[in-house]
């Protein structure tokens, strides 16, 4: 992810709306927007393992970009409701299916109507309103059991 930062605090990245198309789910090349307004991210870092309080601070100021492994054919079948860390991580105790493969935006937190799990992180995906929950989904926070790390 600190290669996108980089590239968006140089180049900028446009409005969602300006775009062409949306989400394909396919490798294409983009068509440059012709007249647009830019935002240029600036100031971005890199932090593994932040606590869940560090980053409840940090969502008060800001959305907040996160990467994970996740077995993204499971969140092609994501319709609502929150998700365990370990509903879409089936293959994580294969060490090379533990690589990170996906970037979101996590926009809020809230408290979690299943039992096994207190709170959730509400996160952006990148795949369009048709998806999840108008275009986001919730994975729950807690931290315990063997995932006791996000980052």
């Amino acid at each position: 992810m600190t290669d996108a930062y980089n590239w968006t605090a140089q180049h900028g990245i446009v409005k969602w709306s300006d775009y062409y198309h949306g989400y394909m789910k396919r490798q294409a090349k983009c068509k440059e927007p012709k007249k647009v307004t830019r935002f240029f991210n600036t100031g971005a870092r890199e932090e593994a393992n932040m606590s869940n309080d560090a980053l409840k601070f940090r969502l008060s100021k800001q959305p907040v970009g996160a990467a994970y492994y996740s077995d993204l054919k499971c969140m092609d079948y994501y319709k609502s409701g929150v998700i365990m860390a370990d509903d879409c991580n089936k293959n994580a105790s294969d060490p090379e299916k533990k690589e990170v493969n996906h970037a979101v935006t996590i926009v809020g937190y809230g408290k979690s109507e299943r039992k096994e799990c207190k709170e959730y992180w509400l996160i952006k995906n990148s795949w369009g309103t048709h998806w999840g929950e108008d275009g986001h989904f919730r994975l729950c926070a807690d931290r315990v059991g063997k995932h006791e790390t996000y980052g």
